[in-house]
């Protein structure tokens, strides 16, 4: 008996609290008492950096390509990779430690080739760049990037 008052007791408190918490009609945000417009909102300026790893290659003309896909660089994601480089070159001004990483990167990317995990291009080397996105499209031009790092 006194375990069924004390479930009824927790039931009466969690639904006193949801419904204490949605009363308030005031700007300030109440998690988790929120509407989902606040989840649904992204606020975009023309500005917005991203960060992608290019392979160049020795095709004729000299070509650089993103590389983007989480097989080329198993057992990382691609996404964890660069957000580790970039911080990684914010610690490091001399960019060395990133030099390093991406020359193990390409080792593991040649070796992942040759083992045909991927079927990736014939790359030289790697560069980490820095990329301006305006509406979600990000310029991949040579000219609107910073090089940030590279494996050579």
């Amino acid at each position: 008996m006194g375990s069924l008052r004390a479930h009824i007791a927790i039931v009466l408190i969690v639904g006193g609290t949801l419904l204490a918490g949605s009363l308030p009609d005031t700007p300030q945000i109440f998690w988790p008492f929120v509407t989902y417009s606040m989840f649904a909102k992204m606020n975009v300026n023309d500005g917005s950096v991203v960060y992608k790893i290019f392979g160049e290659t020795d095709a004729h003309p000299y070509s650089e390509i993103v590389l983007n896909d989480d097989r080329y660089f198993h057992p990382f994601l691609a996404s964890t990779l660069i957000m580790g480089l970039n911080q990684l070159g914010s610690t490091d001004p001399t960019g060395e430690k990133a030099k390093s990483v991406l020359q193990k990167v390409k080792r593991q990317y040649l070796k992942l080739r040759k083992s045909k995990r991927h079927n990736g291009p014939e790359i030289r080397s790697l560069a980490l760049y820095r990329l301006t996105c305006v509406d979600f499209v990000c310029d991949e031009n040579p000219k609107n990037r910073t090089r940030l790092a590279d494996s050579e």
